[in-house]
């Protein structure tokens, strides 16, 4: 999910943007987008983490299993 959200763009619908100024709309989209960024990395991160872990874990298996 992390990825999708860093390779697409942020786009609000008619609706979001209704009865907002011009700058209060860039002003938000530019927070929102920065908060999924931060977050978006964070997903990165854990799952890299993770498929690291489990990787090691099942390195190790198969060599105890080997010997």
């Amino acid at each position: 999910m992390g990825i999708y959200i860093l390779c697409t763009r942020l786009r609000p619908t008619p609706e979001w943007e209704a009865g907002k100024t011009r700058n209060e709309c860039s002003r938000l989209m530019m927070e929102m987008r920065e908060g999924e960024v931060k977050w978006a990395r964070r997903c990165l991160g854990a799952l890299s983490a993770l498929l690291v872990t489990v990787g090691l874990i099942v390195m190790i298996i198969l060599l105890v299993l080997m010997h």
